[in-house]
């Protein structure tokens, strides 16, 4: 398909011409469009909006289209640029603190060792969230996720070296903190 152009020439298209040819492509690529602004957003009003703003863009840019790459490609393009816009500029979604979240009780545990679980948990949490971001980050992926130090250390984008000194002051930190003291002390008893 010829590439839409602005060009003032004689030979150009003239405004009908291009609108009829715009229209033609907008009807061939509008169902691939909603489906791409649809599995973006997972909104459908979200969804219809970009592809008017898509569609508006493609008329008002149709001279940026160049007729090398193919047109659905250069309008799919539009719509994902439009997506990520609205993504950035709309508020995040409302999320729950992870020690806020609720666990499922056992009904087979025991009342008492559930509450001890519960405490425990929010102790070592607490403890976590005391230590610097990157010793955080190396006690998390060793001690709680259970990776191997190059597993970590790749992961965190450091060297074992590196890693291991991480680990070692993080744990320093936590057998200083009294409350975990306490914890280990009680786990022991």
């Amino acid at each position: 398909m010829p590439a839409l152009s602005n060009d003032p020439s004689p030979e150009a298209r003239s405004i009908p011409d291009e609108r009829m040819l715009f229209n033609e492509r907008a009807q061939e690529v509008l169902p691939l469009l909603r489906r791409v602004a649809l599995n973006l957003t997972k909104d459908l009003d979200v969804a219809e909006d970009l592809v008017q703003e898509a569609l508006v863009r493609m008329w008002t840019r149709r001279h940026s289209y160049s007729g090398k790459g193919s047109y659905k490609g250069w309008a799919v393009v539009i719509v994902c640029n439009l997506a990520k816009d609205a993504a950035r500029k709309s508020p995040p979604p409302e999320t729950v603190p992870f020690q806020d979240c609720q666990e499922v009780a056992d009904p087979t545990q025991d009342p008492e060792e559930y509450v001890w679980r519960r405490h425990r948990a929010a102790v070592v949490q607490a403890a976590l969230q005391r230590l610097g971001r990157d010793e955080r980050a190396a006690v998390v992926a060793c001690c709680v996720e259970g990776l191997s130090v190059p597993q970590a250390a790749k992961q965190l984008g450091v060297s074992r070296k590196a890693l291991a000194g991480l680990v070692r002051r993080a744990r320093q930190k936590l057998q200083s903190m009294e409350d975990v003291l306490e914890l280990v002390a009680d786990d022991a008893g």
